[in-house]
């Protein structure tokens, strides 16, 4: 019987985080819509700079040993280095 009421207030307390989560990102919304235009833009050019790099590493992991894309690429190789493909010029 303890499992159910442990399961109960974890579950409140995930409740609890989601909303204090998303009265977290409205009020960065709020301070955003706040913003100089010049502040939105450096603030836009920032985030777009912060994407692109979680953007490449995403890209790294990938390719990394053990990531989702290693199989393909090793598959890759396998194939270029067996004559079935050819390098792209």
């Amino acid at each position: 019987m303890i499992l159910p009421i442990m399961s109960r207030e974890l579950n409140i307390t995930l409740q609890n985080m989601e909303v204090y989560h998303m009265a977290t990102i409205e009020k960065i919304q709020d301070d955003i819509l706040s913003l100089s235009d010049s502040e939105k833009l450096r603030l836009s050019k920032w985030l777009s700079e912060l994407e692109a790099r979680v953007w490449d590493q995403e890209i790294v992991d990938d390719f990394s040993q053990g990531g989702r894309a290693n199989a393909l690429l090793e598959r890759v190789k396998s194939d270029y280095a067996a004559g079935k493909c050819s390098r792209w010029e």
